[in-house]
């Protein structure tokens, strides 16, 4: 009886370490989206979390438009200087989108940040495998000792 107390308890631990680490990243906030910095000729920034974020009306109404969700284009208030070596950190961008920019062959989401945040790139990775590892051990703990 305490292995599968021990499960539930794990389980209530996980679940409550992933949603803590969704609502730390700007999850359930319709403005809010994870970036981490790219090297590439696409877009300023790569989309970690909230690709569906950076959908709008107005982008979607352009006929024709190969929009790419994974890289975005960003204006408005500038990164601050503390922040700006992120090779192993993610940026929290707050803003909306107000249009799109890129090449004439794709096009990339235009976002006009309000507001920056740094996320740590290691609390990052453990939180997430940590509460994806305790949901799976839980689980595979309660049906192992699941009664008759």
């Amino acid at each position: 009886m305490t292995k599968r107390r021990m499960a539930y308890v794990l389980l209530v631990l996980s679940i409550g370490t992933g949603a803590s680490l969704l609502w730390s990243i700007g999850f359930f906030d319709p403005h809010k989206v994870l970036l981490e910095v790219i090297a590439t000729t696409g877009g300023d920034y790569g989309v970690v979390v909230g690709n569906w974020k950076l959908s709008t009306p107005a982008i979607d109404a352009v006929p024709g438009l190969s929009l790419s969700r994974h890289d975005v284009y960003v204006t408005g208030e500038p990164i601050p200087s503390d922040a700006y070596d992120l090779r192993n950190d993610y940026i929290l961008a707050e803003g909306e989108v107000i249009g799109y920019d890129g090449h004439a062959s794709e096009r990339y989401p235009l976002m006009n940040v309000t507001h920056w945040a740094r996320i740590n790139g290691l609390d990052f990775f453990l939180r997430k495998w940590l509460a994806i590892l305790g949901l799976v051990v839980a689980i595979l703990l309660l049906w192992r000792r699941k009664e008759p």
